[in-house]
């Protein structure tokens, strides 16, 4: 599976890198006890209930070193990085780490990135006591997610330096002053946050936002089954009768929201007929799954109403789904 690498890691070997990293002390610590841990769960394959406690036990040593490294850096290392991330997601077919992390202030906007980067894991036991062997079909395919997430993420960063350059540019032109450019930071900022992660299903969402005189955001989805090596559709999820189950679900909360003076909705109670709002999903809609397993519909700002009640999410809550969180 292709590597991203930092600038530094072009520079040197991996282990060069390793061997000048200055790790606290009580970090090292934390690592070493960490790294004992991975080495005896191989001996302590006993019962479930066993497993379970010593993930538990070690997810916690590691949560205190990725604390602690906060201020070093993932991407200072990939070796480093990955021992820091071998957490294991009980009964998760993957794993997603953290392969960039970055802030940088320039002149022209504070930047801030952490990229994801989805792993397989390769001694989990998945499901039913079946042990999962490595795919070079997931991998691959895995391996074209997060080549997109890179792509993305690169070319995201570099249009929204060039659009905050040229309305800094604009700015100064029409009598503003430096002094006052600096008096309002626009920040620029690419994140993620993982939804759902069972068996073979995976629900990643990233976000990428720019905050100038008004926030704006931009967010991707990913619904991936890396058992069989494609994307999930709602469809998948909720059965050949998605969309009836969908556009109800939907519509019962539109309304329930309309009666709490909640939100007001294009064609419903904004007082304007002419602007079409919600009238059902489809093939493209976007949606994430949710740590019960049901999918939640999005809808960005401005598409089924004004932009102030900002993105909105509706849970679309099915006992009958296919996935096996249950």
């Amino acid at each position: 599976m292709k590597k991203y690498t930092t600038d530094l890691e072009t520079m040197a070997s991996g282990k060069e890198i390793y061997d000048r990293i200055q790790i606290p002390e009580e970090l090292a610590d934390v690592v070493s006890r960490s790294i004992r841990s991975v080495d005896k769960r191989k001996l302590l394959k006993r019962s479930r209930q066993q497993k379970a406690m010593r993930i538990i036990k070690y997810t916690g040593s590691i949560a205190a070193a990725l604390l602690a490294a906060a201020t070093i850096g993932l991407n200072t290392s990939q070796a480093f990085a990955e021992a820091l991330s071998d957490i294991p997601v009980l009964g998760a077919l993957s794993r997603v780490l953290t392969v960039r992390s970055y802030t940088e202030k320039e002149d022209i906007a504070n930047i801030t990135v952490k990229v994801p980067e989805i792993q397989q894991n390769t001694d989990e036991t998945i499901q039913n006591g079946e042990s999962s062997a490595p795919s070079q079909e997931t991998e691959d395919f895995i391996a074209d997610i997060n080549a997109e997430i890179q792509k993305i993420v690169d070319t995201y960063i570099e249009t929204a330096k060039t659009q905050v350059e040229e309305y800094k540019q604009a700015f100064l032109e029409t009598g503003g002053t430096e002094e006052e450019w600096n008096e309002h930071p626009i920040d620029i900022t690419v994140t993620y946050d993982v939804k759902y992660q069972y068996g073979p299903y995976l629900s990643l969402v990233l976000y990428n936002s720019e905050s100038w005189a008004a926030y704006s955001e931009e967010r991707v989805y990913y619904n991936l089954d890396l058992k069989n090596n494609r994307s999930l559709t709602l469809q998948d999820i909720l059965g050949d009768d998605y969309v009836q189950i969908a556009n109800a679900a939907i519509n019962e909360q539109i309304e329930e929201r309309i009666e709490k003076n909640e939100y007001v909705y294009w064609g419903r109670n904004d007082g304007d007929s002419f602007t079409e709002g919600f009238t059902t999903v489809d093939e493209t809609t976007k949606f994430y799954i949710n740590a019960a397993g049901n999918p939640v519909v999005v809808f960005p700002k401005y598409e089924i109403g004004p932009g102030y009640i900002g993105v909105q999410e509706f849970e679309i809550i099915n006992n009958d789904l296919p996935l096996d969180k249950r």
